[in-house]
């Protein structure tokens, strides 16, 4: 059966610090806004979008459906390998993961592919299987403005 997740988050930045994004270092004039913060929108945001595609074979809605707080979810890409047991018992197949990363301030373009690379290792797909891009937002929202760091993804997947 084929099945669709959808996943979003959004953090605040600052002026100063190095922004982590799918486990990749984004160098620039951002950073998180609180030191040590789970700044990486990216990750959290395809745990959202696996999430909704395990949904029929988990009953889960999101990342907070799944992971709890005394879990702490703060972990960045690493926290996806917590994932690979529910997607190999689900056998859940990842055909394709596209991500938006909304970041005005943010060199993302030089680092997509090693991001693309980094979240294919993590969920143990062909790097082929997975797209990044950035968007500066164009003035609008808190992201537009510089004010924060956004991330969208959308997975295509086959459950078993």
């Amino acid at each position: 059966m084929l099945t669709i997740g959808l996943g979003y988050d959004i953090h605040p930045l600052t002026r100063a610090g190095t922004l982590i994004l799918a486990g990749v270092a984004v160098e620039g004039r951002c950073g998180p806004e609180r030191e040590g913060a789970d700044d990486d929108v990216v990750s959290h945001a395809v745990i959202d979008a696996l999430c909704g595609a395990l949904r029929p074979a988990i009953g889960v809605r999101s990342i907070d459906d799944y992971f709890h707080q005394a879990d702490d979810p703060h972990g960045g890409i690493e926290f996806l390998a917590r994932f690979q047991p529910q997607l190999a018992k689900s056998s859940l197949d990842v055909l394709s993961l596209d991500c938006v990363i909304t970041l005005r301030d943010g060199p993302i373009a030089p680092v997509a592919s090693a991001m693309a690379t980094a979240l294919a290792k993590a969920l143990a797909v062909n790097h082929r299987r997975v797209g990044v891009k950035a968007k500066t937002g164009n003035g609008c929202d808190d992201a537009g403005r510089g004010r924060a760091v956004a991330a969208e993804v959308v997975i295509l997947a086959n459950l078993a």
